[in-house]
């Protein structure tokens, strides 16, 4: 049996032995709600900024596409039929997920940089309640289904719930269509109707490499996503 975090609200998957933390609440038959909080010194050692980074995911197996949740599953390691559950977890880490919330925290010093930080630390501790009280709005279905639908998570401009379906075309058709489209959105457009191809090897569709006109991005074209 797993431990549990919180008044027993919030299933512990992982414990920060990898250097992760993770939660998790299902909240309905196909939902599971994530808490992931990372070690930044343990992930990117000197580079890091900070000691810790949250974050808390959606995962509606309703809404994620069949091959998505194929390629998930094995990229974590599973050849035949998985449970729900295990579906769920191999999302999440797969990146087929909704993203809601996401901080930083905690100052990284001489003292503390080579993994002398944990779950005892005070960064750790006020991070995991403010992720975790973020979680725990998204329990209500109308807030959950709102914030999918309105929480913007990228400068493409993709909502939440685009995020986690992997529909990439289909935001790059509302740009293409939108008059007041940014500069970055349509620059990302030009880059895909350019290279055809995306960097996992699946085809620009025809109607998206319309709208390129042959050239390179310069290297005066600086893309942020």
């Amino acid at each position: 049996m797993r431990q549990t975090y919180y008044k027993g609200q919030w299933e512990v998957w992982d414990d920060g032995g990898s250097g992760t933390w993770l939660y998790a609440k299902k909240v309905d038959s196909m939902t599971w709600i994530f808490i992931e909080i990372d070690d930044m010194v343990d992930s990117c050692g000197r580079d890091a900024t900070e000691l810790f980074y949250a974050a808390v995911k959606v995962v509606d197996l309703a809404q994620i596409p069949t091959d998505t949740m194929a390629k998930a599953s094995q990229c974590c390691g599973h050849d035949g039929a998985v449970s729900l559950e295990e579906m769920a977890y191999s999302c999440q880490a797969y990146g087929a997920y909704a993203p809601m919330y996401s901080e930083s925290s905690g100052a990284v010093t001489e003292e503390n940089r080579w993994g002398n930080a944990g779950e005892a630390h005070p960064a750790f501790r006020s991070l995991r309640k403010r992720a975790r009280e973020a979680a725990e709005e998204l329990f209500d279905d109308e807030v959950r289904e709102a914030a999918l639908n309105d929480r913007v998570v990228n400068k493409l401009g993709s909502t939440a719930r685009q995020f986690m379906h992997g529909d990439l075309w289909g935001r790059l058709r509302e740009i293409r269509d939108d008059p007041d489209a940014t500069e970055d959105q349509k620059l990302m457009l030009k880059m895909y109707a350019n290279a055809g191809i995306t960097l996992g090897g699946e085809p620009v569709p025809k109607d998206l490499k319309e709208m390129g006109d042959g050239n390179t991005i310069g290297e005066d074209e600086e893309l942020s996503t």
